[in-house]
């Protein structure tokens, strides 16, 4: 269900969804300013909010993170260009 509600924006790379995780990511535009990069995140973001309103979905606010340099998802600590294992699933 969640991959047809957003198979455009998983298309065109700027999310990722398993299951009921949806990380929102995009990379900034060549060019682009740090604040025009987080107007466009911003307006993402919105975005993906409006369609899981539109198809009555609804967020657990406890586990949502908003513009974050680095991302733990799924077990995946993911960000500054490189992709780790969590330490505490590797120990």
């Amino acid at each position: 269900m969640m991959n047809m509600i957003f198979c455009d924006l998983i298309n065109e790379g700027n999310i990722t969804i398993y299951m009921d995780d949806i990380a929102i990511h995009m990379r900034p535009r060549p060019g682009e300013s740090d604040k025009e990069h987080v107007k466009q995140y911003r307006e993402l973001v919105r975005h993906v909010l409006k369609r899981l309103k539109t198809n009555d979905l609804h967020l657990n606010l406890e586990k949502c993170v908003f513009e974050q340099d680095h991302l733990n998802f799924l077990g995946v600590c993911v960000g500054g260009g490189t992709v780790q294992m969590e330490q505490a699933k590797v120990n």
